[in-house]
């Protein structure tokens, strides 16, 4: 038998908020707590979910007048909280066997008050122990029913800001030799 642990995300002060792991000691409390109430026929294990970070790479312009650096890092901290939101209020817990869905992202980012449009964007899935993904994904799902679906860090998420060059087409010309 298999018990995956979650702390409780309002007294915790974790230094990873995006992967609330519960500390080795007190699983071994649970799992010596559960084992002097539990069959000696039941092999029994204490353990955290496994993490799985979704991270997303693409272009972005901005509305005219917007910082690029400073909209950039805002963009990157609300994916971060979009996927993860459980991490930064009260409200929600992590959840097994969710999904995410790379329409629903690209959405969220046109949605921004700041966003123009998005292009090329991308969705990867990182899971613990196997080489960083590198397909794309159109779906994000947990690899196993222990897996939680987390966003990687704010600086993980590969934003580029367009910046695009006026059209000499549509400048107005001043009528003088340059």
């Amino acid at each position: 038998m298999t018990i995956i642990t979650l702390p409780n995300l309002q007294t915790q002060h974790e230094r990873d908020p995006l992967k609330p792991y519960t500390s080795l000691g007190l699983l071994t409390d649970i799992a010596n707590f559960l084992t002097k109430r539990t069959s000696c026929l039941a092999k029994l294990h204490v353990k955290n979910p496994q993490f799985e970070e979704i991270r997303v790479s693409f272009n972005v312009k901005l509305f005219d007048g917007y910082d690029a650096a400073y909209y950039k890092i805002q963009l990157q901290q609300a994916i971060t909280r979009f996927l993860s939101p459980w991490a930064f209020t009260s409200d929600g817990v992590p959840s097994f066997g969710g999904k995410v869905y790379q329409s629903v992202l690209v959405n969220f980012v046109e949605e921004q008050p700041y966003v123009d449009y998005v292009t090329d964007f991308q969705m990867f899935q990182d899971i613990p122990c196997q080489p960083k993904g590198t397909q794309p994904l159109d779906e994000a799902t947990g690899s196993r029913a222990v897996s939680i679906l987390v966003s990687a860090p704010a600086s993980a998420h590969a934003v580029t800001v367009l910046e695009v060059a006026p059209d000499p087409e549509l400048a107005e010309s001043c009528g003088c030799d340059a």
